[in-house]
């Protein structure tokens, strides 16, 4: 099953770097995942806490949702 070919991951450079922290959150790891994943338009953000990204724009899944979008995605 193909499920995962469109998969990639963002470079981070300084200015990401420089927006992340600039939010002033208290996990600068979180806002980098969150600010990274809006700049690369993604789809989802997939972590295993997903109440670490209460304002972020990009959908946020766990590992279990994205494995079912993804397999709901293939079988349409």
């Amino acid at each position: 099953m193909r499920l995962f070919l469109d998969i990639s991951v963002t470079p981070l450079d300084q200015d990401l770097l420089l927006r992340a922290l600039s939010l002033g959150r208290h996990d600068v790891e979180d806002a980098v995942q969150g600010v990274s994943a809006q700049s690369a338009r993604a789809d989802y953000l997939v972590t295993r806490n997903p109440s670490d990204f209460p304002s972020t724009v990009v959908a946020v899944v766990t590992p279990p949702e994205l494995l079912a979008a993804r397999v709901r995605r293939s079988a349409t």
